[in-house]
């Protein structure tokens, strides 16, 4: 199971370039993406999300937008993803996830944070770079 620590935002609604990057030994088209463009709003508020979050088994959240999601023990191997809801003027602007989980859980997570017809863009923390959720997704 893969471990990850990477920080979930919204695609800006403006083009954004590409640039290919190797990174661990991976290849890469990343986002070329302005400071400025980097906190676009998520269109989804920290009480909606945290709403959704509450409601999943073996999610624990705390009030100040901190949460953990633990295996359970019918999993064949133990997982567990540690997030952290940032929010700005009423919408989640970034999502800080670490652990490990396999990809149809961190896709479960990612769906709290969509707001209908959103695209989601991941920052790869240790690589410093920018993808589309589809191209980390799929690489996962």
């Amino acid at each position: 199971m893969p471990s990850f620590h990477i920080v979930v935002r919204a695609l800006p609604l403006a083009e954004v370039p590409l640039r290919r990057v190797e990174a661990a030994g991976v290849g890469r088209e990343t986002l070329v993406v302005p400071p400025d463009l980097q906190a676009s709003p998520l269109y989804v508020s920290f009480e909606q999300a945290a709403k959704v979050l509450e409601a999943m088994p073996r999610l624990h959240f705390e009030p100040d937008g901190s949460f953990v999601w633990v295996s359970g023990t019918h999993d064949v191997e133990p997982w567990q993803v540690d997030g952290n809801l940032y929010d700005r003027d009423e919408s989640l602007v970034a999502i800080d996830l670490k652990g490990t989980c396999t990809r149809g859980q961190l896709s479960q997570l990612l769906d709290v944070f969509r707001s209908e017809g959103r695209e989601l863009m991941i920052e790869i923390v240790r690589d410093a770079v920018f993808v589309r959720e589809t191209h980390f997704i799929e690489s996962f």
